[in-house]
């Protein structure tokens, strides 16, 4: 089977990942001691668990369980790959650390111990980060160094920033994968997708373009809404956007009404920072554009005017681009200079890290269906945003840690949607819009499995009908 993606992965190891293409490799090749079906958490390598007092939580280890390397799946080897996990300086894992007192194994189970409640410790092993993986050279530094998992598929071959080979293993615990090789190749641009597409030689491709007519006889079209939120995220490393009132005045140059007209209702208005999917509450109702107020707040704020800004995206999306333009020629309207800038997806993420941009186009998406793992993912001090843009607020942090200790659901609603607010009023970014992705897939391909918490495909059950 051939699948077109965008983006190559920028590592194929679960404690590096921190984006959805390699999350996508990682969720079919390896596997965690639970995971989602649906919006539900649902034993995986762990066969049943027990919770007491909110405390302790023993995981019963499946039995007859292989690595792809033959090696036997062990209560040591969960706890080996565990604490190897929570000893990486990744981001995300910072706060399940912080909560964990204790870990231990015995001949069936492993055992957490916690140093207080939390009603997403299960979420949290839920997250690709937490993927069991056999770790031969537990010091290397290389991004695509290939670990070994339990999943239903192994990286049999792969070529750099083009194309990676998935093979079914024959010793999977479940029943076996039904498409025994998957090729997928990642292509940039749409131009060729659509050639893809024309020649009928992929069974599956990611777009960001509707269904041409005269394929429809051939291929069906997948729509869901994502958990991708998009956004124009400032550089917190520059003294400008480190004051809220030339963030607002930014916010105030931007065509929200423009923008979604030209992206044919395929995306639906931001709500604040998290995804609507998550927190369900009214839309968003974008301010309007008003550059003559926007111009008023940075001349009150001394902008420079005479700084030419870097507008930074990723290639091949066009819906991004589109944002840039119009951001620019509202920008030159008042007197602004700017410079678009675009790159490949490690090259942007490089220049994300390096702070080498002004506003850049970014989305976020979280891997869990809680919006509190989002805000700590993303807005705590140790969260993706501080690390990536360098925004730093520990109130953000504070306000976050109540949420986590809140028991009582409706009052942790009323906390979430506070810290939903709160970004929104501090224009953290200047919030656009959340996307509908569209899969184009064979008509006569079944089982596919869609799930924002389990990457883009989940190959397992996929088969071809006759």
């Amino acid at each position: 089977m051939r699948v077109i993606q965008i983006g190559f992965p920028t590592t194929f190891r679960p404690i590096l990942s921190k984006e959805t293409a390699s999350k996508e490799i990682i969720d079919n090749c390896f596997e965690k001691l639970v995971t989602y079906e649906g919006l539900k958490i649902v034993p995986c390598l762990a066969e049943s668990w027990e919770i007491k007092d909110g405390l302790e939580y023993s995981f019963s280890i499946r039995k007859n369980v292989y690595f792809h390397n033959r090696i036997l799946l062990t209560p040591f080897l969960v706890y080996k790959s565990i604490c190897n996990t929570l000893d990486s300086i990744n981001e995300y894992v910072f706060e399940v650390k912080g909560i964990i007192k204790n870990i231990y194994f015995n001949d069936n189970q492993v055992v957490f111990s916690l140093k207080r409640k939390n009603t997403l410790f299960l979420h949290f092993l839920a997250m690709h980060y937490f993927s069991i993986s056999y770790i031969e050279n537990i010091n290397s530094k290389d991004p695509y160094m290939i670990e070994i998992g339990t999943g239903p598929y192994f990286i049999s071959k792969y070529e750099p920033n083009h194309a990676i080979e998935l093979t079914s293993f024959d010793g999977y615990w479940r029943v076996l994968p039904k498409i025994k090789k998957i090729q997928i190749t990642y292509i940039d641009s749409v131009e060729e997708r659509k050639s893809i597409l024309d020649n009928r030689s992929a069974e599956i491709v990611h777009c960001n373009f509707q269904l041409p007519a005269h394929d429809k006889e051939y291929y069906s079209e997948i729509k869901n809404y994502s958990c991708d939120n998009f956004v124009l995220g400032f550089n917190f490393r520059k003294k400008e956007f480190n004051n809220k009132n030339i963030r607002k005045a930014f916010s105030l140059m931007f065509p929200y009404e423009e923008y979604t007209s030209r992206l044919n209702n395929e995306y639906m208005p931001l709500n604040g920072i998290v995804p609507n999917i998550l927190l369900k509450q009214k839309k968003l109702v974008h301010q309007k554009c008003d550059l003559d107020a926007a111009e008023k707040k940075l001349k009150m704020e001394d902008f420079d005017f005479s700084k030419q800004l870097i507008l930074l995206n990723c290639k091949g999306l066009t819906y991004r681009l589109t944002a840039l333009e119009l951001l620019k020629r509202n920008l030159s309207l008042i007197g602004i200079k700017s410079l678009i800038v675009e790159k490949t997806w490690v090259e942007f993420l490089n220049s994300l890290d390096n702070g080498e941009f002004d506003l850049a186009y970014m989305s976020y998406a979280p891997d869990f269906a809680d919006a509190q793992c989002f805000f700590d993912a993303m807005i705590s001090e140790n969260g993706a945003i501080s690390k990536r843009i360098g925004f730093r607020d520990s109130s953000y942090t504070n306000l976050s840690n109540k949420v986590f200790s809140e028991l009582d659901t409706n009052k942790r609603n009323n906390l979430i949607e506070e810290l939903n607010n709160k970004i929104i009023n501090d224009c953290i970014y200047i919030g656009l819009v959340q996307g509908i992705d569209t899969k184009i897939i064979r008509k006569d391909l079944r089982g596919f499995v869609y799930s924002p918490f389990l990457g883009d495909y989940y190959f397992y059950d996929m088969n071809y009908s006759i």
